[in-house]
């Protein structure tokens, strides 16, 4: 690693001392991590491997991981690590290169594959994905060449000429071009049960280490949630709307990551601005409820401690302190997390507040009127708040409060448990079909997120850690969507979980491998595995 500004990126996340010249720092950081008991003795290029896979620098290339399979049982792998490249089959729908759009793909693909599948629309809908996303490889991304569930052929680096249509292959035209790095093959300790029944897979950067190097562990400095190679470009994202707006609201359904966004986006402004800034001082986080108040907020009279008699002091709320904080130390950000803000009468909590967070407005003053004094927003202040939909719409948020707040949209995503199957339950496909059910009935605010099926950032692969999800947590939120109307859950979950006229849960539920057996039934997600 040569990059100065990465290498003071890094050092600064363990708080070293960023001074001096590359070759320096360098020398602090290897000396940092060598130490560390999970890293000791490991090579420079897993060292640097571990660090981009674990916290991006600010610019820095991401780089994705994909699985591909050669063909079942590997029989393609000799012609693509002869030939540099990787393979796979759906000769059907032709040269992937010549579709615009990827729903015109997608259109072609099922009147292609259909029959194949059944009619299984969630099969199909997969199939499609795993295909397209040959087309979404780009040159630097590694591909893992997989052989059943549990070796790993090599890995490989793509090239600038990406896909390729070979139509001259007798059979498994789709190929993108690779460099194979053979030394990187391995048996897995642990098979990896998706790989069953998927050809081409995204890889998490979470578990990108573990597949390469199960010997790495990598303890995180603090428990500010990390940025991956994945949260670096839409951190990017959301930094332009709140360059523009000063102050945003995450929002979706509920298990969507709203609180773990905008704490993971808040880390991430601080080590743009600060690397040495430390989330216990420059961020401050506070939950919103109904009985929340402006003296709570900004300022108000409230009983004096330590008095026998009832004595009021003049307080300042939790906002005008960060804001005389920010005000006293300009060259740092502060930053406010407002979960679940709109739980809260948000303008009577705000009062003149409202008036002067409007980002054209920082650095003017609004007089308060308990105590007279000036209330200014610093132009080094942060707000970030977090709204569930199945609550209440955005729509019916005050106006005043719209205009000032940018919104970023947080909707499940089932990308983030691929590669993982409960049993013969593809984890992905499950939520996907559940949601367009709630979509259809409910509406697409009341969907359900991946955060429940996800454990440390993971997903779930134990029946009895799903049969506890499905019990404690999407259940209840199904009967408050269908306000306990069984035929609708019926419609949600299938006539083997809920017993409509008897308006209750049928026995299955209550037994982790039946209910994982009904639910794929009932979704028709029981996929043909791919042969070792």
């Amino acid at each position: 690693m040569y990059s100065h500004s990465h290498l003071t990126h890094f050092a600064g996340l363990f708080g070293l001392d960023t001074s001096g010249d590359a070759i320096d720092v360098n020398r602090r950081l290897l000396h940092h991590l060598v130490a560390l008991p999970e890293l000791n003795g490991q090579d420079s290029s897993t060292l640097a491997r571990v660090l981009y896979a674990w916290s991006p620098p600010p610019g820095a290339r991401v780089t994705k991981y994909w699985k591909v399979a050669p063909g079942a049982r590997g029989r393609f792998w000799d012609e693509c690590r002869e030939g540099n490249y990787i393979c796979v089959g759906w000769d059907e729908i032709g040269d992937l290169s010549l579709f615009d759009t990827e729903d015109d793909f997608k259109t072609a693909f099922t009147a292609a594959y259909a029959d194949e599948y059944n009619g299984n629309k969630s099969a199909i809908t997969q199939k499609a994905k795993e295909l397209w996303r040959l087309r979404e490889m780009s040159e630097g991304d590694k591909i893992i060449a997989n052989r059943g569930t549990r070796e790993i052929l090599a890995v490989g680096k793509v090239t600038a000429a990406g896909y390729q249509y070979r139509s001259e292959r007798r059979e498994y035209h789709h190929t993108v071009n690779v460099e194979w790095n053979l030394g990187a093959g391995r048996v897995l300790d642990e098979p990896v049960k998706r790989w069953a029944t998927t050809t081409v897979a995204k890889i998490p950067a979470t578990h990108v280490e573990r597949l390469l190097n199960p010997n790495v562990v990598i303890t995180e400095p603090d428990e500010d949630p990390t940025t991956t190679a994945e949260d670096e470009p839409r951190y990017t994202k959301w930094k332009k709307i709140l360059d523009r707006k000063g102050q945003l609201i995450f929002y979706g359904p509920p298990g969507t990551g709203k609180t773990r966004a905008a704490k993971g986006f808040a880390s991430w402004l601080l080590r743009q601005h600060s690397p040495n800034a430390t989330t216990e001082s420059h961020l401050t986080e506070v939950t919103f409820h109904a009985s929340y108040a402006y003296e709570d907020f900004i300022e108000g009279f409230r009983p004096k401690a330590g008095e026998t008699e009832l004595k009021l002091e003049l307080r300042d709320g939790i906002f005008k302190r960060v804001a005389s904080e920010a005000a006293s130390h300009p060259d740092e950000l502060r930053i406010v997390i407002i979960d679940e803000i709109n739980r809260a009468d948000v303008p009577r909590v705000f009062g003149e507040l409202m008036t002067v967070l409007e980002i054209g407005r920082r650095g003017q003053s609004v007089t308060l009127p308990t105590s007279g004094e000036r209330l200014t927003v610093p132009e080094n202040v942060v707000v970030l708040g977090t709204m569930n939909t199945a609550d209440q719409s955005i729509r019916s948020l005050d106006a005043a409060l719209r205009r000032r707040f940018g919104f970023i949209e947080l909707m499940p995503d089932s990308d983030l448990l691929a590669d993982t199957a409960i049993d013969e339950l593809p984890l992905d496909q499950f939520l996907t079909e559940l949601n367009q059910r709630i979509a259809r009935e409910a509406g697409r605010e009341r969907q359900i997120g991946h955060s429940f099926f996800l454990d440390n950032g993971a997903p779930i692969e134990a029946a009895e850690t799903f049969g506890e999800v499905i019990r404690s947590d999407i259940i209840p939120l199904l009967q408050e969507i269908a306000y306990d109307d069984y035929s609708q859950l019926k419609k949600f979950l299938g006539s083997a979980v809920i017993d409509e006229a008897g308006s209750r849960l049928t026995p299955v539920v209550l037994d982790d491998g039946q209910l994982v057996a009904a639910l794929a039934d009932e979704y028709n997600l029981q996929i043909q595995s791919i042969p070792e």
